[in-house]
């Protein structure tokens, strides 16, 4: 064994054992904050424009003072250019558990407010590629027993996950991050989901896969995750809560050392192909590799114990009859983002803004608060 790879061993086994393991609050709070702060040291070694011109982004913040309630236009936009997408980079950093780039599909947007000037931002969500299993998801849909494979490998095309859902402050304080997902769940979404994709063919399934039917997330802290709780259409929650994963995950391994474990698997096995280093279960199944090369317990690598909240939001009357294969066409729901929007002033805004407390902290933000190096500073102690 080379001395680069007895480092990487080191290295993997001082993940495993730095991870405060278990379920409680106290556990997952330091596992947020380790994560966090490697997300944030990776992002900036890997983008170093976000640090460089940092003021420019945190001009896209709104003052607090000059918020009008009267008003606040959010509007949906995708992500086209680079500047898009360095602007979604450098925001998802304030996440408390903010989430990389999966393999596969995925749609990024900006929720800007279009009622003040230069447009501020509200938020970003990104909606990507489902993971291949997760059973608490599988079992719910009713995909177990003899022959659900097959159907499920179908099916999967048709759900995305809503992988990151952030409001931004001072908009977080008025419930944005309830109009965010809200809007995930909406027509304009699934559209823009079908123009993305209309022309592009599944590597997989060597087809075009334009229905969306499901959308899954989950909530790092529970089943009470503040932003989808409460929601509803046509009386029913817009977001289901279907129990927890159980506890496999990959945030543990810092993204550095996880790209060496990969370049090792890579080279000691010649003719790899996408079935191994693509999809949204790709990272787990190269860290299995990468515990059988270096002979590291397989499981102590791969599961943290670290269970999330699942969620998931049907977009269409007829969705598990879809997934399942007994129809052949969606029968969608017709839920409009101005009819999120609408719903979001009505209720969760106009609560907001009848309590003091809130609009003093709405008044009192300073895009400063949360420049993004202050805090890696703090985190670095």
């Amino acid at each position: 064994m080379s001395a680069a790879t007895k480092t990487l061993k080191k290295r993997l086994i001082g993940a495993i054992t730095a991870l405060p393991y278990g379920d409680t609050g106290e556990a997952k709070r330091e596992a947020a904050v380790s994560w966090r702060h490697r997300f944030i040291e990776t992002m900036f070694d890997r983008k170093p424009d976000l640090w460089k011109h940092e003021d420019y982004y945190l001009s896209h913040f709104a003052s607090g003072a000059a918020i009008d309630f009267r008003r606040i236009e959010p509007v949906v936009t995708a992500c086209r250019t680079r500047e898009d997408f360095d602007i979604y980079d450098y925001f998802r950093m304030l996440s408390s558990f903010p989430t990389g780039d999966r393999p596969g599909r995925r749609l990024k947007f900006l929720i800007r407010d279009f009622g003040h000037a230069e447009h501020p931002l509200m938020g970003l969500c990104c909606i990507s590629s489902v993971v291949r299993q997760l059973r608490v998801r599988d079992e719910w849909i009713g995909w177990h027993g003899p022959g659900s494979l097959g159907v499920r490998a179908l099916g999967l095309a048709h759900i995305m996950d809503v992988s990151t859902c952030i409001g931004v402050p001072p908009y977080s304080y008025l419930t944005a991050g309830k109009l965010l997902a809200a809007l995930m769940a909406s027509n304009e979404i699934r559209e823009a989901y079908r123009v993305r994709y209309e022309r592009q063919k599944s590597i997989a399934r060597k087809r075009i896969l334009t229905e969306l039917v499901l959308l899954t997330t989950s909530g790092a802290y529970g089943r009470n995750a503040p932003q989808y709780k409460g929601l509803n259409y046509n009386g029913e929650p817009l977001y289901q809560f279907l129990g927890y994963s159980t506890g496999y995950s990959t945030f543990q391994i810092p993204p550095k050392v996880y790209e060496l474990a990969k370049a090792l698997v890579l080279s000691s096995r010649n003719g790899t192909d996408a079935r191994m280093t693509g999809g949204a279960n790709a990272k787990l199944r190269m860290l299995r590799f990468a515990a059988r090369e270096l002979g590291i317990p397989e499981e102590a690598l791969v599961f943290s114990g670290y269970r999330r909240a699942i969620f998931a939001a049907p977009l269409a009357r007829n969705w598990r009859e879809f997934l399942l294969g007994k129809d052949t066409s969606s029968d969608y729901y017709d839920y409009t983002s101005e009819c999120a929007i609408s719903r979001w002033r009505a209720g969760w805004l106009a609560k907001r803004l009848r309590d003091s407390t809130v609009v003093a902290k709405v008044r009192d933000f300073s895009p400063e608060s949360v420049r993004i190096t202050r805090q890696l500073k703090l985190l670095n102690g």
